[in-house]
């Protein structure tokens, strides 16, 4: 059954009875983010039967300091409508979050920003359709702010030895005129022969058949950075104590036909 959430007139025993024709049985909670101020209620019927010309109205701050204590009631779904009826146009329902942990229908600020209706949910294992709407999300955004197209293609490079097995591979992408670099790994008997420069040359040939400018990637103190040097990689980045006691520097180079 819907919980809805009153701080204001629908706590009241009057208001209860004659909007649902029973009193409701409700527990004590507060609303999180969330302060409040008085408005002026211009329905005649409405300050009749609560009384009061001017009523609560929730202010959305976003702060988790702020709250606002009312009342939760289960209710029916009938009588959350019926709820709807009474309250004015001056507000709307919103889902909002409890102090006790739940969540509750509540009565805000109809001219508010759509944001109070919205919640934060914890998704560690984000489904990959939930991913490519906000990697879409973004791109949109640099769409309309005036950015040339992304074109981005996935860029790949599988070593494997004669047994098919796989040794190393090289895998990024090419993205606004920029190869990227994502990782490159040759498996320990592999090493010491060349392959990882092989793999490099192949990645960035391929980058420059697809347009690109530069070259960029990452790399460790405990890994492959004198490596890149070589190849002609400049440090533009380091971020000290990433792990704890290392560096990780960011490298890019030009890419030029030789």
């Amino acid at each position: 059954m819907p919980l809805l959430f009153s701080y204001g007139t629908l706590q009241q025993d009057d208001v209860q009875r004659a909007t649902f024709g029973r009193l409701l049985s409700g527990r004590r909670d507060a609303l999180v983010g969330y302060t409040q101020t008085l408005v002026e209620i211009d329905d005649a019927d409405v300050v009749a039967l609560s009384g009061k010309t001017h009523h609560p109205m929730l202010v959305f701050t976003g702060d988790r300091a702020d709250r606002v204590a009312g009342t939760v009631f289960e209710i029916t779904d009938a009588e959350l409508l019926r709820s709807d009826e009474y309250e004015v146009a001056a507000y709307r329902r919103v889902e909002a979050e409890l102090a006790s942990g739940g969540r509750a229908w509540v009565y805000a600020d109809a001219r508010d920003p759509l944001r109070s209706s919205c919640h934060i949910e914890i998704d560690h294992e984000t489904a990959p359709m939930d991913v490519r709407a906000i990697e879409q999300g973004l791109i949109e955004h640099a769409r309309t702010s005036g950015i040339g197209p992304r074109d981005y293609r996935p860029l790949g490079f599988l070593l494997r030895d004669d047994g098919g097995a796989l040794v190393g591979g090289l895998i990024g992408a090419t993205v606004w005129g920029w190869l990227q670099v994502r990782d490159l790994w040759i498996a320990d008997h592999a090493r010491g022969q060349g392959w990882g420069s092989k793999l490099m040359d192949c990645a960035e040939r391929e980058g420059i058949a697809r347009g690109c400018h530069h070259a960029c990637l990452d790399t460790f103190d405990f890994q492959a950075l004198e490596f890149y040097r070589r190849r002609g990689y400049e440090v533009f980045g380091t971020l000290r104590d990433f792990p704890t006691g290392h560096e990780r520097y960011f490298v890019s180079k030009r890419l030029t036909v030789d």
